[in-house]
């Protein structure tokens, strides 16, 4: 996982699979988004379910088009 900011502070969260879909990306509360495959990504503004930790995001029953999202991601590498 991708973080930009700093602990308690994430601007952007990023998950991805060598660098192929699955991908997962978030940005504080206002925006969300998962890409599973070669067609378009599903995207949502302001998503319910979203909390933030210091290092990382969890979705709860997050919409995003068809897609719901359920789990945590934590952050493990950081960049500015």
């Amino acid at each position: 996982m991708y973080c930009s900011g700093e602990p308690g502070n994430i601007h952007h969260i990023i998950g991805k699979t060598n660098n192929q879909p699955p991908l997962v990306k978030a940005e504080k509360s206002d925006f969300a988004m998962v890409k599973t495959g070669h067609g378009k990504p599903f995207k949502a503004n302001q998503p319910k379910g979203v909390s933030y930790t210091d290092d990382g995001v969890s979705f709860d029953e997050t919409a995003l088009g068809s897609a719901v999202l359920n789990g945590t991601m934590t952050c493990t590498q950081w960049e500015d």
